[in-house]
């Protein structure tokens, strides 16, 4: 399977406004999200924002739970911290980074640029390195969108 990487360069705190938009617009399309979450706190922080972000919207999604495992994989999008594809997505979307080899099963990986935070902007350039690196020996194309 061939797999699109696109990073797309967010200014100005909009990190979740852009991950809503990706979301919805895939959802919209009949597509699948796993969206990965560094922590726990940022899980529930997106989860928070997709529920409120625009009073007209409406993306049926949750947070990835053991507990929930069947309920999990009904969710046209799941928030996970866990590098295990529960509701068979076609699209990952990173606000953490999960291990490449796990990335790399899913015909689409979207990588979210924070171009107002130093720390997250040189974590996001060695990911585009790594990415890079791992599609001369993998079926991987890598774009990146200001």
């Amino acid at each position: 399977m061939s797999t699109q990487v696109t990073f797309y360069a967010v200014r100005g705190g909009g990190l979740h406004a852009w991950t809503a938009k990706l979301v919805e617009a895939a959802w919209t399309k009949g597509k699948r999200v796993l969206l990965y979450c560094s922590s726990g706190a940022e899980a529930e922080a997106i989860d928070e924002y997709l529920w409120t972000f625009r009073d007209d919207a409406f993306i049926p999604h949750g947070i990835d739970s053991t507990e929930g495992s069947a309920e999990n994989s009904a969710l046209p999008v799941l928030i996970t911290t866990s590098a295990t594809n529960t509701n068979d997505a076609s699209i990952l979307l990173q606000l953490g980074h999960a291990d490449l080899d796990f990335a790399g099963g899913f015909k689409n990986v979207i990588e979210l640029v924070d171009r107002e935070d130093e720390t997250k902007l040189t974590a996001s350039r060695e990911r585009y390195r790594a990415w890079k690196a791992y599609a001369k020996e993998h079926d991987v194309t890598v774009d990146y969108k200001a």
